[in-house]
């Protein structure tokens, strides 16, 4: 079970800085949507909050992850955007043909929009909507619940204690983690309305790795699991104080299959960020329950 007998770590009182956004960060809210014009499209962020942030808590980046591809988007000078509120339209580069019809395949599904500020970084999941003017097709870019959901990415690591303090990092907590999430899984809950979604992800001993959703609504139940091989920590960290350790996976999906029947190869890029505080496990900042891992098929 995600190697809780292996790295056994004293637990410390430490607040979520590093797992989970602070009560300010949390109010931050994002609309995202495609701008086209002259033939060139770019990804448009408006960024809000319910309440005023201070400076530090003010955003410096903004950066957007969708389809396997980084967008790093630039503020938009002037006008209401100096509110304390309103936190300014952000967007990015302009895009054309190949490049532009890569954003517009993405319109309905949820991004990560990544925003970082001198206390931190928040991730939020907009849906990326169409350009202005536009109507896509009925269930063009938004499927059904639990059959379009990509695997959530990663986020960051802490940085390591800079006064020597004697964190383990590099290779040595590269293979520390890898060993302790060998065999093991973790899996989530989200509820909203009328929809119930499971999300799990399983890191096997020889290798492979499963991303799961199941979604229960007034539709049926709905179901999408992805594969891959070889799944690899990229990155890890542990504290010397034992408060906090974490690693980043990586790895590329293959296969998918849907509890309707679909099922094919693919080849899609996939990123978690694993990490334990406390004695609570995370998964891109959502707490998880962990469990023996299973890599056969789960319909």
């Amino acid at each position: 079970m995600f190697g809780l007998h292996r790295l056994l770590l004293p637990a410390a009182l430490l607040a979520l800085v590093w797992l989970a956004p602070s009560a300010e960060a949390a109010n931050v809210k994002a609309k995202t949507s495609l701008q086209t014009k002259s033939g060139e499209t770019r990804i448009v962020a408006k960024l809000s909050s319910k309440n005023r942030l201070g400076a530090r808590k003010r955003p410096r980046k903004v950066r957007v992850k969708a389809g396997g591809n980084t967008y790093r988007l630039k503020r938009v000078r002037g006008g209401a955007s100096a509110a304390r509120v309103n936190l300014g339209t952000w967007r990015s580069a302009a895009y054309r043909g190949s490049d532009a019809q890569a954003l517009l395949d993405l319109v309905g599904e949820r991004v990560r929009l990544i925003v970082s500020s001198r206390a931190g970084k928040t991730t939020l999941r907009p849906k990326l909507a169409p350009p202005a003017g536009s109507t896509p097709a009925p269930g063009e870019g938004d499927p059904p619940p639990g059959e379009g959901d990509p695997p959530p990415g990663g986020g960051d690591l802490p940085p390591p204690d800079d006064g020597g303090g004697g964190d383990i990092t590099g290779q040595q907590a590269i293979d520390t983690m890898t060993e302790a999430m060998r065999n093991g899984a973790v899996r989530y809950f989200r509820n909203q309305d009328d929809i119930s979604d499971t999300f799990e992800l399983h890191l096997c001993g020889d290798g492979q790795f499963r991303w799961y959703q199941h979604t229960s609504s007034s539709l049926g139940p709905m179901a999408t699991e992805k594969y891959g091989q070889p799944w690899t920590v990229v990155e890890a960290l542990i504290k010397a104080d034992g408060s906090y350790r974490g690693a980043r996976v990586q790895g590329t999906f293959t296969y998918q299959r849907r509890l309707s029947g679909a099922e094919g190869q693919i080849n899609e890029p996939a990123e978690a960020v694993i990490e334990q505080l406390n004695g609570q496990w995370y998964w891109d900042q959502e707490p998880v329950e962990v469990f023996d891992a299973s890599c056969a098929p789960a319909f």
